[in-house]
């Protein structure tokens, strides 16, 4: 493989450097089908192999030769994490076009100021809307742009500038951090000799999945998103919802092998573990091996996946107790220093020679040494040496000898490992002239019971700075001077809290991408304020319901009801929850958000758990616009777990030989089959969704009979899962497992409050290549003619982003209508209409409506 060619020749015993990273898509290209990426949107998983992203490369290289890009002219990408951010990014590479990625997180008018100050020729971006400024490129266009016959990337220069990431904040004017080939290769030589050389006993585990966390607009979202997969022929997973449960759940069914993230979602997820497993602690045996750890923990270990090993963490600092908490349950945390100008490893800790609590020794060429007053300074061929400033300035980061200055602090030990202090403009400086790091005093705090999140930071008074402590509480009955002073008894008495104050917010302001603690802003709003009230609720509610509605000037006060006052509607409750788990990290439970009426019942979700009150819903009253499948619908007595087993290959074969054997053959004796409309099913790529009209008990055997291979082998019939588990007592197991085992059914609940549930349950049957069927009038006809269609199929086919393929079933009424137990004999007739797909922006209702008027049209036709 041309990897190999970095790595330490075997024969000549020297180091062959990689030049440019146009020898990683060269790689790349090598993989062919391998795996390359995953996008698990929430709903459904997208996966590309390595040929088919470097064919969409190709897509895009070709789209910059027709938009006559030039070598050198600039591009900013303003996009979440998607396979197209990927494509996009070599597609560049291939033509020389300099890259200037923008965080997702930033505002529109920040995205046009950056586009301003570098210079830059366009935009491209991802499912946020940008106001037409310009000229913009939606990368949800990416797979309609015309493939190139050849392509061929142009050669490139070390020398050559590969991207502009800027870093300052939004008030600060922008700098962008030039980024050569050079740079990023010189940090990438080292790590990938160091890969080849456990390189074939990775074997066996791949594909080694990365689930990407950090936004590709970072560095070090790039040199595990884009990087390091491909060196180490693995494969990047990027996810939308970033909370506890999301993540957890995503690890466990997309395989994941290591976890790429900053401390901040390590810290929410080894809570949401605690939470989950109090009784879980870690053994008092120091001796104690990985092996014992993990099957200690075993438990543990079965939710998150027997694939998943390790967190590579970067970003900002890691608090020890979280390191100790994920290695003493068995998981490796592989922890570094870097920063954006140093492209952007410093230092790491080596996988199989980790120490806790150490940032590890640097890598490659890099030099790095300790100022007098602590400051760690850095030199090597990693380091960018320019800032691109405004008006289109180059200056320098470095100093006149070539060291970069941080402005973090650290200290260094006998062996030469890094350990990270604390920023140098942090430091409280008290008037006795003693230096106090706040991340020491945060420590303590944090690891008091009763205080959730602490931030020290320096307030000005007569004598000189003291430090002031702002403390978010799990419990707002509790006392804090009682907290406080238990923490101080535990400090240095330099380092003694005497100014506090309860924080008003469930938390502190952390920038979006990394989570750092943002310390300016808590200094500004704590300042002259040694103790204040805590508000009625959380600012953010109110943005989030603005974006939704599309109204800036909502109103959304606490007494403002959802579906009355503000109009939102069944879809717009599922993105509504979506970006409340994002905003907030938390994990919400669909039923008891499907009983939420006002904007205040919906702050409660942004309290601390233990503030929050009961809920109280007994009796939640289904919305008449629910996607659900029927308006009738009741809370189920039970729910049961989605039917996994039924698509295991032992299933399979038992569905075969049960469908060919009995199924198909009895259906024969009762009714003659004719299908009309086959070759509609030529032109449509999987995956898709059947719609039919629903008749007769008979529906599911004779469609799954009907349908030629692989159709039928496929199909998924949804059924109504209150049918098999009412309200009340009775349930029918035995008819639930023999639908699923027999026809590869799966429930769909009806109840509102399990809408986003059922699509994600669909969504993972279209990700693994089955094409569900959906009934979407919610019951059998009574009569035999086609009743009121729930939106439901439009709702699964515009968020799913599917075609449907309308189905119409004649003659099985007649057979076996309702009420009747035994079927006569008969003639049945299938249908099968041209699929329809829904239109970009397209309403569910609206596509809702396509669907039925396209059964209906096929009623009588031959």
């Amino acid at each position: 493989m041309r990897l190999n060619r970095w790595y330490v020749s075997v024969r000549g015993g020297r180091d062959v450097p990689l030049n440019t990273l146009l020898e990683i898509f060269d790689a790349a290209k090598s993989l062919g089908n391998q795996e390359a990426v995953r996008h698990a949107d929430g709903l459904r998983t997208r996966i590309w192999s390595y040929r088919e992203l470097v064919s969409q490369a190709a897509r895009f290289a070709a789209y910059l030769d027709g938009e006559a890009f030039s070598r050198g002219e600039r591009l900013v990408v303003w996009s979440e994490n998607r396979p197209e951010w990927i494509a996009a990014f070599w597609g560049c590479l291939a033509r020389g076009v300099t890259l200037v990625p923008v965080d997702i997180h930033s505002t529109p008018e920040r995205v046009i100021r950056i586009r301003d100050e570098s210079g830059a020729r366009s935009i491209i971006h991802g499912d946020r809307p940008l106001p037409q400024s310009g000229s913009v490129f939606p990368l949800s266009d990416l797979a309609t742009l015309p493939a190139p016959k050849e392509f061929r990337p142009d050669p490139a220069d070390p020398s050559e500038i590969v991207e502009l990431l800027y870093t300052s904040g939004t008030t600060a004017d922008p700098k962008g951090v030039v980024h050569r080939h050079r740079n990023i290769c010189s940090n990438l030589t080292p790590i990938a000799k160091e890969i080849a050389r456990y390189r074939r006993w990775a074997r066996p585990f791949q594909p080694i999945r990365f689930l990407q966390t950090v936004p590709l607009s970072h560095m070090f979202g790039q040199s595990m998103g884009l990087f390091i997969p491909p060196v180490l022929g693995g494969a990047v997973v990027f996810m939308n919802e970033l909370h506890p449960g999301s993540i957890r759940e995503t690890i466990r069914r997309e395989r994941v092998s290591v976890l790429v993230s900053v401390p901040r979602i390590l810290e929410a997820i080894s809570a949401d573990v605690e939470r989950r497993h109090p009784d879980t602690r870690p053994a008092n045996r120091t001796s104690e091996g990985v092996l014992g750890r993990w099957w200690r923990h075993r438990h543990i270990h079965g939710e998150f996946g027997w694939k998943f090993w390790a967190a590579v963490v970067g970003g900002a600092p890691l608090a020890q107790d979280i390191e100790a908490f994920w290695a003493s349950r068995g998981w490796l945390v592989i922890q570094g220093y870097g920063l954006t100008e140093t492209s952007p490893v410093v230092s790491v800790n080596h996988p199989f020679h980790a120490r806790r609590g150490s940032l590890g020794k640097p890598v490659g060429d890099q030099e790095v040494r300790l100022a007098s007053d602590g400051e760690i300074l850095v030199r090597g061929s990693s380091v960018s040496g320019e800032y691109l400033a405004a008006g289109g300035r180059f200056e320098r980061t470095t100093d006149d000898e070539g060291w970069f200055h941080t402005g973090d602090l650290g200290e260094m030990d006998a062996d030469g490992r890094l350990t990270y202090r604390g920023r140098k403009k942090d430091v409280i400086v008290t008037a006795d002239g003693l230096n106090i790091h706040p991340e020491d005093i945060e420590r303590v705090f944090n690891a008091q019971p009763g205080i959730r999140d602490s931030a020290v930071v320096a307030v000005s008074s007569p004598s000189g700075d003291r430090a002031h402590a702002a403390l978010i509480l799990d419990d707002a009955v509790t006392e804090p001077s009682i907290l406080v002073e238990a923490a101080n008894r535990k400090l240095e008495p330099e380092q003694r809290i005497g100014l506090w104050s309860v924080w008003p917010e469930p938390e502190f302001p952390r920038t979006e991408s990394t989570h750092k603690l943002q310390r300016r802003l808590v200094a500004a709003a704590v300042a002259g304020k040694p103790t204040g009230p805590v508000p009625e609720g959380p600012p953010g509610v109110e943005e989030i319901l603005a974006r939704l509605t599309g109204n800036p000037a909502l109103a959304a006060t606490p007494e403002k009801r959802l579906a009355e006052d503000l109009a939102l509607t069944s879809l717009d409750r599922v993105d509504l929850l979506g970006e409340m788990e994002r905003r907030y990290g938390i994990d919400i439970d669909e039923m008891e958000f499907a009983a939420v009426e006002t904007v205040g019942e919906l702050r409660r979700f942004t309290e601390p758990r233990a503030a929050r009150p009961a809920p109280g819903i007994e009796s939640p009253t289904p919305d008449t616009e629910s996607p659900g499948l029927s308006q009738r619908a009741a809370s189920p007595a039970r729910t049961p777990r989605p039917p996994r087993w039924s698509r295991t290959m032992p299933a399979r074969t038992a569905r075969r030989i049960l469908q060919g054997a009995l199924i198909r053959p009895l259906l024969r004796i009762f009714a003659g089959i004719d299908v009309e409309g086959a070759g509609h099913l030529d032109r449509v790529p999987a995956p898709v969704l059947f719609a039919a009209n629903h008749t007769s008990h008979l529906d599911v055997p004779a469609i799954a009979s009907a349908l030629p291979d692989p159709w039928r082998r496929w199909l998924a019939p949804a059924m109504r899962q209150e049918y098999f588990f009412p309200a009340g007592d009775r349930s029918y197991p035995i008819l639930y497992f023999l639908a699923c085992l027999a026809f590869n059914a799966y429930p769909l609940p009806q109840n509102p409050g399990r809408v986003r549930d059922s699509l994600r349950y669909t969504g993972e049957l279209l990700s693994d290549g089955y094409f569900p069927l959906i009934f979407p009038e919610g019951r059998r006809s009574e009569d035999g003619e086609l009743g009121r269609f729930q939106p439901g199929v439009g709702l699964m086919a515009v968020r799913l982003r599917v075609p449907v393929v309308p189905l119409r079933v004649e003659g099985l009424f007649e057979m076996l209508p309702v009420g009747r137990r035994w079927p006569r004999l008969g003639r049945a007739r299938l249908k099968i209409g041209k699929p329809l797909q829904a239109g970009e922006g397209e309403d569910y209702r609206s596509f809702t409506a396509r669907v039925e008027a396209a059964i209906r049209d096929l009623k009588g036709r031959r």
